[in-house]
């Protein structure tokens, strides 16, 4: 039996929305909040808030697209067996469970102190030059 490629598409076009718009959504409130503050040097609360955005849409442009190129797969009549389909569902799954529990967090912290570190250290060159 073969599966339709573009339902399969559509899936990975699913969970890459999800990944893309579910942080957007969740704590909306308190995120405007953080961005909208005026603060000296530079808004410390809004770090975490474009961390994560950058973050989401790493994982979630890869994931639409993904799923663009099997629904155009699928168009031209290329299909997988229904195996494979269920075994790209459940690597999905895996990968989404993954993110959401592990690697989303730690990504964020990596890069919210990447970009702490660079504007303390623009913050101190500047102190230095004058």
């Amino acid at each position: 039996m073969e599966a339709n490629l573009q339902i399969i598409g559509l899936i990975f076009d699913a969970a890459g929305i999800v990944v893309l718009v579910a942080p957007a959504l969740i704590g909306m409130v308190g995120q405007i909040a953080a961005q909208s503050g005026t603060y000296w040097g530079y808004n410390k609360r809004a770090i975490p808030i474009l961390s994560s955005s950058h973050v989401d849409t790493a994982v979630g442009a890869p994931l639409l697209l993904l799923g663009f190129l099997m629904q155009i797969a699928g168009l031209f009549g290329f299909g997988v067996s229904l195996a494979v389909s269920v075994g790209l569902c459940v690597l999905l799954a895996l990968v989404l469970a993954l993110y959401w529990m592990c690697l989303r967090t730690k990504l964020l912290d990596k890069l919210s102190d990447r970009v702490k570190a660079r504007l303390d250290a623009e913050d101190k060159k500047e102190d230095e030059e004058t």
